[in-house]
C-alpha cells in the first residue's frame, strides 16, 4: 500500500509538471500532503515530516536566494566587463576564436549558477559579434548552452543543489568528487566550440575590425551601474569566496551571505541604491529558493512516511543484485535522454530518491547515482521544460527543435566520456 501510493505520488508529481498544469510550488507541496492523509497520518504528523524536510533544506536554499545576490551584484558592478571586453577584442573577427572566447564567458558569466543569467550575458556580448561576422546563431546558442551545461556541476548550480537536497547532503561534499568531470567535460566542449569555429571560418571568412568596434561599444544605463575602480577588490573577493568553498574552510552558505553584504557595501554605498540592486536580483533568487524550501515538503513526507522506504524495497525486489556494476553507467548514459523530456525538479526531487534508495539495497552508493543522474543535466539548454531554455532559443532566434538536433547528439557524446572517465576514478 505505501510503495504504491508513493509511485502514484511521483506519477502525478511529475505528470502535473510536465504538463505545466499546475506550478512547481503547487505540484511538490500539495500531493505529498494528500498522499499522507490517504495513508492514515494525521495532520500533527504531517506537520513534523514537513517541518523536518523544510528544515533540512534552509541550508540550501537561503545558500542559493544569497548565491544569486552575489554574483549579480558583481555583474552590475562590471568586475566581468574588463574580462569579456578583451577577450572579444583577442578574438578579433576570427570565427574559431570567437567560439572559444564564448566558452570562456559564458563560465564566467554562469559563477551564479542561473542558465538565464549566463545566456543573458554571453549572447548579449556575442551575438552582435555572430551577427557580424555572419556566423551561425546555433553555434552560438551550442557554445553557450553547453558551457553553461557543465558549468551547473557547480555546488550552488541548480541540478547539484536539486540532488544534494533529494539526499540530504552538503551539496559542496556532492561536488567535489565531480572536479575532474568539470575538467574534462569543459575541454570537450572547448574542443567542440574550436570544431564548430573552424567550419565557420572556412564559410565565412575572418573579419577582425568589426569584432573589435562592437566590442568598444557600450549599454548608457549598464554603464551607470559600473564600478571599474573597485574592479580588482571585486575580483579578489568573488576568488576569495569560490576557494574558501572549494576546499570546505567554511559553509557555502556563510561565505555568501556575508560576503554578499560586504561587496554591496563595497560598490555601492548609497543604501537606496543597495535596495535596488536587491530588487533587481530579488525574483530570480527568490523563486529559486522558493523552490528549494517547497521540495523539503516532499522530501519530508516521502522520508516521514516511509514511501521512500517502501518503493526503494519494491524495486529492488524486482532487481538483480548482478545488475549493480552496471547501474550507473547505464542511468549516465540514459540521463540526457530522459532529461530532455524531465524537469529538473521532477528529475532530482522526484526520480533520484527512488532510484538512490532502490539501488543501495544491492550496494550501490546514493552519491553515485546522484552523480549519475548529474550527467543528464549537461543538455539542460534544449530542454523544452525549462525556462531559460526557451530564453536562448527566443535571444538567438532559433527553433527548439534545432537545438535538440544540434545539443543532443553532442550531450551523449559527452555524457559516455564522463562515464568513461568517472568508472576508474570512482565517481560513478
Amino acid at each position: 500500500m505505501t510503495a504504491a501510493v508513493g509511485f502514484i505520488l511521483l506519477i502525478v508529481i511529475i505528470g502535473s509538471l510536465l504538463t505545466k498544469k499546475v506550478s512547481v510550488h503547487m505540484a511538490l507541496a500539495i500531493p505529498p500532503i494528500v498522499a499522507a492523509l490517504i495513508l492514515g497520518f494525521s495532520i500533527s504528523d504531517i506537520g513534523s515530516f514537513c517541518s523536518a524536510g523544510i528544515t533540512s533544506n534552509a541550508g540550501t536554499g537561503i545558500m542559493l536566494a544569497f548565491a544569486v545576490l552575489f554574483f549579480s551584484i558583481l555583474y552590475d558592478a562590471g568586475m566581468f566587463d574588463p574580462v569579456i571586453g578583451a577577450i572579444i577584442r583577442i578574438a578579433g573577427g576570427d570565427p574559431a576564436k570567437i567560439t572559444i572566447a564564448t566558452c570562456v564567458v559564458s563560465v564566467i558569466a554562469h559563477l551564479d549558477g542561473s542558465g538565464a543569467t549566463t545566456f543573458l550575458i554571453a549572447c548579449s556580448a556575442f551575438l552582435p559579434v555572430y551577427t557580424a561576422l555572419g556566423m551561425r546563431p546555433i553555434v552560438l546558442a551550442m557554445c553557450t548552452g553547453m558551457t553553461a551545461g557543465i558549468m551547473n556541476l557547480i555546488p550552488w548550480g541548480g541540478p547539484t543543489l536539486r540532488a544534494a537536497t533529494s539526499l540530504s547532503m552538503d551539496a559542496t561534499e556532492l561536488f567535489l568528487p565531480m572536479l575532474p568531470w568539470m575538467v574534462v567535460g569543459m575541454a570537450a566542449v572547448f574542443v567542440m566550440a574550436w570544431v564548430l569555429g573552424l567550419r565557420e571560418r572556412k564559410r565565412v571568412g575572418v573579419h577582425r575590425e568589426l569584432a573589435v568596434e562592437i566590442a568598444n561599444s557600450g549599454d548608457p544605463e549598464r554603464d551607470s551601474l559600473k564600478r571599474p575602480k573597485l574592479t580588482i577588490p571585486n575580483l579578489v573577493i568573488c576568488l576569495g569566496a569560490i576557494i574558501v568553498i572549494l576546499f570546505s574552510w567554511l559553509p557555502a552558505v556563510v561565505v555568501f551571505v556575508v560576503l554578499t553584504p560586504v561587496i554591496l557595501i563595497l560598490n555601492y554605498p548609497d543604501p537606496k541604491e543597495q535596495q535596488k540592486r536587491i530588487m533587481a536580483a530579488a525574483p530570480n533568487a527568490f523563486y529559486t529558493a522558493s523552490v528549494i524550501f517547497t521540495a523539503g515538503i516532499l522530501t519530508g513526507v516521502l522520508s516521514g512516511t516511509g514511501m521512500v522506504e517502501a518503493m526503494a524495497l519494491a524495486v529492488a525486489s524486482v532487481v538483480p543484485t548482478s545488475l549493480g556494476a552496471f547501474v550507473t553507467p547505464i542511468i549516465g548514459f540514459f540521463a540526457p535522454i530522459l532529461y530532455v523530456f524531465i524537469d529538473a525538479d521532477s528529475f532530482y526531487y522526484g526520480l533520484l530518491p527512488v532510484l538512490a534508495a532502490s539501488f543501495e539495497g544491492i550496494g550501490v552508493d546514493p552519491v553515485k547515482i546522484a552523480h549519475a543522474m548529474l550527467i543528464g543535466q549537461i543538455i539542460f539548454a534544449c530542454q523544452p521544460v525549462t525556462a531559460s531554455s526557451w530564453l536562448l532559443c527566443s535571444y538567438v532566434d532559433v527553433d527548439m527543435s534545432d537545438m535538440q538536433k544540434h545539443i543532443l547528439p553532442m550531450g551523449l557524446i559527452i555524457a559516455v566520456l564522463l562515464i568513461l572517465v568517472g568508472l576508474p576514478l570512482g565517481i560513478i
